[in-house]
């Protein structure tokens, strides 16, 4: 094959192949391209959009065409990256708008992959040197070469003949279908795989709920839908947040952090022991985080940055929760309450006794528990000769009519 009989950019071709020999093979096994018939090879230079690929091609549209990117970028850390990333082009969104995997696998070509579109937008408008955009007419388009031990992307356009759909087991969602194989129904191609670029929702097992009578593919379509439809809905919520004044909600929350630093504060200036003193820098530490929380709800409130009306209520459920935990640190518990108090917050195996003597094991909500006692000097702590866990003892604080088990 003579490339100078083929393409108007022969120069341009020696250039992609100095960066990788093996470009050439990639696009043609992996990409459907045919370099028997005409082609075209365009380098440019920094950031690239949709509409610089067109002026670059001198294109109106990139309708009818086959048409990739092969990026040579920097990485994070300012060094040319020495391998070539491949994108394929959609000619109706931003360039590279879904996941480069679905062009199949390439490490025999040692061209890398994005590992979604968050990671190809910031390569595109930051850290692209130069770019080589390959295309040719669609019609010259060819069936690539497959491996069956490897994946590839398959036409949702076309019909198939499933071969074999395999679940996988994934320990948070369990047995989920993420590969199946099939063959093209038009054509003698040889069967492949196709990877789902998600986990389905359901364990699909049925042949009908994956592939309709006529040979479409309607799980990708089925699950496409669902994410339309919880885009709509996120949408619809979004909208009746935007049209809400929750002010007054955001200020009912603001006067009752107000009344519990002034409780603190009255508590501060009539405290004389040291666990009086302890117990209410807890709560004062408390409530500075609810003050940072509410701080950061209103920045959020006032750049509408909620996405719905719910989400700006737990933001304030969340608040209103930490202050009622600041409270409790003001209500000082008497030594006689605190078998009762224990055992209504606290796991039943988390409390013994010994006669008249009880004990409570150390948690972090047992420790918040203790520091609420007025009185500390009946508190001690030992280690459990029988699980080895470190338990508080108050002594003369058991009361029979709660109960617990004896040591």
């Amino acid at each position: 094959m003579k490339l100078n009989q083929l393409t108007t950019n022969p120069a341009t071709v020696k250039e992609l192949l100095k960066d990788n020999p093996k470009a050439m093979q990639f696009l043609h096994r992996q990409c459907a391209f045919d370099f028997c018939k005409p082609f075209e090879v365009v380098q440019t230079f920094g950031a690239f959009t949709l509409n610089s690929v067109k002026k670059a091609i001198n294109a109106e549209t990139l309708n009818g065409l086959n048409i990739y990117i092969l990026l040579k970028c920097f990485d994070r850390c300012g060094s040319l990256e020495r391998e070539l990333h491949a994108v394929e082009v959609n000619p109706h969104r931003v360039v590279g708008a879904q996941r480069s995997d679905m062009i199949g696998r390439c490490y025999d070509f040692n061209i890398d992959y994005f590992f979604g579109v968050g990671d190809f937008e910031d390569v595109r408008k930051k850290r692209t040197k130069y770019i080589y955009i390959i295309y040719q007419d669609a019609e010259h388009e060819r069936e690539p070469k497959r491996n069956p031990d490897e994946t590839y992307k398959a036409d949702t356009a076309k019909r198939y003949n499933l071969i074999e759909a395999c679940p996988v087991y994934y320990s948070n969602y369990g047995r989920r279908l993420q590969e199946i194989t099939i063959k093209d129904k038009e054509s003698n191609a040889r069967p492949f795989k196709f990877k789902f670029a998600f986990v389905p929702a359901a364990p699909y097992t049925e042949a009908g709920e994956i592939i309709d009578k006529s040979g479409y593919i309607i799980l990708t379509r089925r699950e496409d839908l669902k994410r339309r439809a919880a885009a709509l809905r996120a949408e619809r919520a979004k909208a009746d947040y935007l049209q809400r004044d929750l002010t007054e909600e955001t200020e009912k929350t603001r006067e009752e952090l107000q009344k519990a630093a002034r409780e603190a504060g009255e508590q501060l200036s009539a405290a004389s022991l040291e666990c009086d003193f302890e117990r209410i820098k807890e709560c004062c530490d408390k409530l500075r985080w609810a003050a940072w929380s509410l701080n950061r709800h209103d920045t959020k409130a006032a750049a509408k940055d909620f996405a719905s009306v719910e989400a700006f209520f737990k933001s304030l459920d969340g608040i209103r929760k930490d202050i009622d935990t600041a409270r409790k640190y003001l209500e000082p518990i008497q030594p006689a309450d605190v078998h009762a108090i224990a055992a209504r917050e606290l796991p039943p195996d988390h409390i013994d006794h010994h006669e008249s003597d009880l004990y409570i094991k150390f948690s972090a909500k047992s420790r918040a528990l203790m520091l609420r006692l007025s009185c500390k000097s009946l508190l001690t702590t030992f280690k459990s000769q029988i699980d080895g866990e470190t338990w508080y003892e108050l002594p003369l604080c058991y009361n029979p009519a709660i109960g617990a088990g004896d040591r």
